[in-house]
């Protein structure tokens, strides 16, 4: 189970206040401890990524992750997965030139597909993924559907257009592994501009 929060603020000097007023956002449950921690922010556009191990003390909160942080979009995610040792490599949110990624779930029977669905992908997101995660394949899936009719970093990507790859990401995870059980997929995606995310279970 995992915890993940996004927002775009259009005062980048309130960011301390809004998060201290919310500060419980990403608090897990008594007596669950999370294991590692990711943000992702924006300066001039460009996504910067900090990724480290839950606090020796687990206090958590999205204040206490993002103090004296200013930017005008944001992203955190906490993973409560204890009994799984703690990598970088696969802490969220993940990268890909300037959009970030989160999910929070579990995707069902995902091993059985792995291969398969990145395989699928173009050579250069193959060559991103960094971890052993269905949530960066997931991604990465995002990031090629998005790609296909005009560069992912565009300055002008319509919102319709994210959110419509967003959908269609769910829906092929979502078929590939109906036979394995329901899958809970919660995606947050940004590239400093736009906020999109999906629900699925």
């Amino acid at each position: 189970m995992c915890r993940a929060f996004g927002l775009v603020s259009n005062d980048p000097k309130r960011l301390e206040c809004f998060l201290y007023a919310r500060r419980q956002e990403l608090a897990p449950q008594p007596g669950i401890r999370p294991d590692g921690v990711g943000i992702g922010y924006y300066a001039n556009l460009e996504p910067l990524l900090s990724k480290r191990p839950a606090p020796a003390d687990g206090e958590l909160t999205c204040y206490r992750i993002a103090k004296g942080i200013h930017s005008d979009a944001l992203m955190m995610h906490v993973s409560l997965q204890p009994d799984q040792p703690w990598k970088v490599e696969n802490t969220h949110p993940f990268r890909f030139r300037n959009w970030i990624f989160a999910h929070t779930g579990a995707i069902a029977g995902f091993e059985t597909i792995a291969t398969k669905l990145y395989l699928a992908l173009p050579g250069h997101l193959q060559r991103n993924i960094r971890g052993s995660t269905a949530s960066e394949v997931a991604f990465h899936i995002f990031m090629d559907l998005l790609g296909r009719k005009r560069p992912v970093d565009a300055s002008d990507l319509r919102t319709a257009d994210v959110a419509a790859a967003l959908t269609r990401t769910v829906a092929i995870i979502e078929d590939a592994t109906r036979v394995a059980g329901p899958s809970v997929m919660n995606f947050i995606a940004m590239n400093g501009q736009i906020l999109a995310g999906v629900r699925l279970g």
